[in-house]
């Protein structure tokens, strides 16, 4: 099956701000439950993250099961009663069920956490003043080697040594942007900054501090159907996004923590915490909210049913829907015209 980055925003009610997909958890499903075992040795693991059978498993004392199990950052084999580590994995290796495999990101995915290997970035809408506004996201590098990222839009790569950067702070508090090297890739503990798009014939906000990727606007307001960013790495990583970039000084900010898609799920809940208000809003209500959703698909002709409780409002590739359920067919085509910018 093709993997795809096909969006749809839709606005429930009068709205412009696009409430991504900001849905944040993690478990310790990789942590594996303990059952008994009459010969002490080999127990199964029941796990609702990876399944799969335990590791060693040694009984304590005071009657506890204590198994070999993962660290919660992946890198050793513990002990499930004291966390004492058993085994260190090797910057190579990730641990899996109890143990260390040579396959890092295969042990995040099971591991269905907030890190991985494979993320999106959507761009999500914000009031019509802000069109084409930065758009970054954000490359955390918390394993013990260096990483090498990959970008991709709409099925093209790109090359992120034009746009990613890698912040330090200078004297006086000032930020200087080192360009980060494909080849080298991320050192450990390091964070990357990707400039993904700045159209710049839109917006009253802030520049980027460096050349975006793309010169366009990739998000939009409204109801339709758009694109996101692709970005992977060889090790696991965490990744964020913020749109328009520069925090306080962008005054109308949104910040959000990605979730690798192996820990994507098909069945949510969306909440909204403000009233809808118009676009630009009204003087005697400038604080008003922009209540939407975005969903995001990472495969091709992906079927999305929504059980609204508040009237969805029509768009490009999207038709309205009162409050009753309604079907989304997320495929691949090219976007709308009036989306291009």
């Amino acid at each position: 099956m093709n993997r795809s980055s096909w969006v749809t925003s839709i606005p429930l009610g009068l709205s412009a701000l696009i409430l991504g997909m900001a849905y944040v958890g993690c478990d310790d499903s990789y942590r594996t439950d303990t059952t008994t075992s009459s010969s002490g040795n080999g127990a199964s693991g029941n796990s609702s993250g990876m399944g799969g059978s335990g590791g060693e498993v040694v009984f304590d004392p005071d009657g506890s099961v204590c198994e070999h199990v993962c660290s919660n950052d992946l890198r050793s084999v513990v002990d499930s009663c004291n966390d004492m580590v058993i085994t260190a994995c090797t910057a190579d290796q990730g641990c899996l069920n109890g143990a260390c495999i040579d396959n890092p990101c295969k042990a995040a995915e099971e591991a269905k956490s907030s890190a991985g290997c494979d993320y999106w970035a959507l761009k999500t809408a914000l009031r019509s003043t802000t069109s084409g506004a930065c758009f970054a996201a954000f490359v955390a590098n918390t394993w013990e080697k260096s990483v090498h990222i990959n970008v991709a839009y709409d099925g093209s790569a790109l090359d992120p040594a034009a746009f990613a950067y890698i912040p330090t702070i200078g004297a006086g508090g000032v930020v200087n942007y080192a360009p980060y090297d494909p080849v080298a890739g991320l050192p450990p503990g390091a964070v990357a900054i990707l400039f993904l798009s700045r159209y710049s014939m839109g917006g009253s906000v802030i520049d980027c501090p460096k050349p975006a990727a793309l010169g366009l606007e990739t998000g939009f307001s409204g109801t339709g159907i758009g694109k996101a960013f692709h970005i992977t790495t060889d090790y696991p990583v965490t990744a964020y996004q913020m749109v328009p970039f520069n925090g306080g000084t962008a005054a109308v900010t949104s910040a959000t923590l990605l979730l690798p898609t192996s820990a994507w799920g098909t069945n949510y809940i969306a909440v909204n915490a403000y009233k809808a208000v118009p676009d630009p809003p009204l003087p005697q209500d400038p604080f008003g909210g922009y209540p939407s959703l975005a969903v995001l698909a990472k495969e091709n002709n992906t079927k999305v049913t929504l059980l609204p409780k508040a009237a969805i409002k029509g768009g490009p590739g999207v038709a309205a829907a009162g409050r009753h359920a309604r079907h989304v067919l997320l495929e691949r085509r090219p976007i709308p015209p009036d989306h291009a910018n």
